[in-house]
């Protein structure tokens, strides 16, 4: 997971950080190696004052464990601010990683890659490469954080659909249950704010919203296609009666029209917990 901040001097001082963080028995003179500065002639109570500034000893100091609770499943909804924190809970708890699995992104078909991390579950597969918008961190004790950021699919009315349709599917389903995920059985949600249209005018993020929404409607021409070889996307009747003879029409995604969800809609299709998270200047 590349991160925003990078370097020599950032890897140092995290690597000091991290040491710091876990030599809990020893006193703030052994964290730099140096006992000199303990001096020979201290008294009692200044020993006893330095003592009261030794670490705890507790193998878990200044964290839990795992950051979520056993089996839980947990779906992270949001734009780049929302996934830096991802990234960062990634960090605190690598060593408690089994794996980062990578979801695929929806990029135009030109821009497809070869890669492993792509999910082979996930309709997108067939020429979606993956990306950092989207992963999902799964720990030793079975439980997912899955983090779904920067996506065109939201900008929809059926954005629960596209959802579960193009992430979550891709997901399996807990130990005791061979069904994959939706958004209905998640453990929680944790919410943070989506880029609007207006928000994003002239920047890169608006031309990358035009391509993956192209590449959504491409993706739909191919499935109309196979479905109905002798009719376009775009001048199929969907209006007919027969309801045997005519195709679903597809779910449609407009990034400058239609708004994302926010706390509310999310709560009308979802009756778990949900964490607002605000963008970091809000």
């Amino acid at each position: 997971l590349l991160y925003q901040c990078s370097g020599t001097s950032y890897e140092t001082f995290a690597a000091s950080l991290r040491s710091l963080a876990y030599n809990r028995t020893q006193s703030p003179w052994d964290w730099q190696g140096d006992r000199s500065r303990q001096s020979e002639h201290a008294g009692k109570e200044e020993c006893a004052a330095q003592s009261s500034l030794l670490l705890p000893t507790h193998p878990l100091w200044g964290k839990r464990e795992f950051p979520l609770p056993d089996n839980a499943t947990i779906l992270v909804l949001g734009n780049s601010h929302l996934r830096q924190i991802s990234k960062t809970l990634a960090c605190q708890y690598a060593d408690s990683l089994t794996s980062i699995r990578f979801l695929p992104a929806i990029l135009s078909e030109n821009r497809t890659s070869t890669s492993d991390a792509v999910d082979d579950s996930s309709p997108l597969t067939s020429f979606m490469p993956s990306s950092s918008d989207g992963f999902v961190l799964e720990f030793a004790n079975k439980a997912r954080w899955v983090s779904i950021t920067n996506t065109v699919l939201v900008y929809s009315h059926n954005w629960k659909e596209l959802l579960e349709e193009f992430f979550l599917s891709s997901l399996p389903g807990d130990s005791l249950s061979s069904e994959t995920v939706r958004l209905d059985n998640v453990d929680a949600i944790v919410l943070g704010k989506f880029t609007t249209f207006n928000e994003a005018r002239g920047t890169n993020f608006e031309r990358t919203m035009a391509q993956e929404e192209e590449a959504y409607h491409e993706f739909r021409r191919k499935q109309q296609q196979e479905a109905q070889p002798y009719e376009t996307y775009d001048n199929v009747d969907y209006e007919t009666e027969d309801s045997g003879s005519a195709p679903e029409k597809p779910i449609q995604v407009d990034f400058a029209s239609i708004p994302p969800p926010d706390l509310i809609d999310l709560a009308r299709v979802y009756d778990g917990p949900i964490l607002s998270v605000n963008m970091f200047s809000k």
